[in-house]
């Protein structure tokens, strides 16, 4: 009986804020249980196997034996999510299989909310792309706050 089973590799979906890492989880699992990395509990073997599991925030302050414990145990689908790769313990990482997450989701609603908002300015720019904009506008002030 045991040797058709075959148990299907949890997912780590890392991606930035507001990309749609919990929005694609919950899509693929239907109606999971949700809970934090930092709050999980120990009792898992009364979760039901159809709903599946969803752990989000693993980037910080992740109860590890906890969550590795559901990755040995649970036998339903498991979804992991975070901001970023590196935060996530490596024995969690190890067990996962890795899905980055890009998208806009949260920037088109900000954009219904307020389409006549100013398009965000890119925080990672370089120093001759920040000089260039100081020399050429007039409002120093403007060009300080940015």
């Amino acid at each position: 009986m045991l040797t058709n089973y075959v148990q299907e590799q949890p997912q780590l979906i890392v991606g930035k804020p507001m990309t749609g890492k919990t929005t694609r989880a919950i899509k693929e699992l239907g109606e999971p249980i949700i809970m934090y990395a930092n709050d999980v509990p120990n009792d898992i073997h009364s979760f039901p196997k159809e709903n599946g599991i969803l752990i989000e925030d693993v980037h910080y302050k992740a109860n590890v034996d906890s969550i590795l414990e559901i990755l040995r145990v649970y036998r339903g689908k498991v979804i992991l999510t975070s901001l970023n790769e590196k935060d996530v313990p490596k024995k969690i990482k190890n067990k996962c299989k890795l899905r980055r997450q890009t998208g806009r989701i949260g920037r088109d609603k900000i954009m219904n909310i307020a389409p006549n908002s100013d398009e965000p300015d890119d925080k990672n720019k370089d120093m001759y792309s920040m000089m260039r904009q100081y020399v050429n506008n007039t409002d120093r002030d403007y060009v300080m706050q940015m």
